[in-house]
């Protein structure tokens, strides 16, 4: 049975009214918790202001993690956090496993280490997010999912295509900031 468009619109309404009478996820504290691994519920844009008072726009992606079932915001405040969600140009419904490794040990006198985290993305999920107006350069991948070209999955057992796809996107990955020292 197919589901007329009606259907659909009232479905996505009963989510968006769920969504929206959610409390605001609880902010994800790497220090206390080194890792999340979850779904990738929303990614928006809060504007604060900063200690000389400028409007500064901070990413923040809501993740409801998969093992205890609770939603925690990401603020992707931190630069190596921020540069790899934007590179890898994560969008909501994916999945994504996000680790903090420590501060780098290389870092400029009289300021702070950078914090360094290893972020691991699956790219089933669906959703969109312009990491583009945010400024600086667009993801190395153009903001667009990494798939195959079809010609190059055809004809293969589900197992043959994973592979193909595995060895795809291992050769065409972004290159990663992760194990950078600063």
């Amino acid at each position: 049975m197919s589901t007329t468009h009606e259907e659909q619109t009232k479905e996505r309404l009963r989510e968006l009214v769920k969504r929206g009478r959610q409390d605001y996820a609880q902010k994800w504290d790497f220090n206390e918790r080194d890792e999340i691994a979850g779904v990738v519920e929303s990614i928006d844009v809060i504007v604060f202001k900063d200690d000389n008072g400028d409007d500064k726009p901070t990413p923040v992606a809501t993740v409801r993690d998969e093992f205890s079932g609770e939603r925690l915001s990401i603020w992707l405040s931190q630069a190596a956090l921020f540069n790899r969600f934007r590179d890898l140009a994560i969008v909501p419904g994916e999945l994504v496993y996000v680790r903090y490794l420590g501060e780098s040990d290389h870092h400029e006198r009289g300021k702070s280490p950078a914090k360094r985290f290893r972020v691991e993305v699956d790219r089933t999920g669906a959703g969109s997010f312009d990491w583009t107006r945010l400024g600086g350069a667009p993801p190395a991948n153009g903001g667009q999912a990494l798939t195959a070209p079809a010609t190059a999955t055809t004809g293969l057992t589900e197992t043959e295509h994973e592979e193909a796809m595995a060895a795809y996107a291992e050769e065409h990955a972004p290159v990663s900031d992760d194990d950078i020292p600063f």
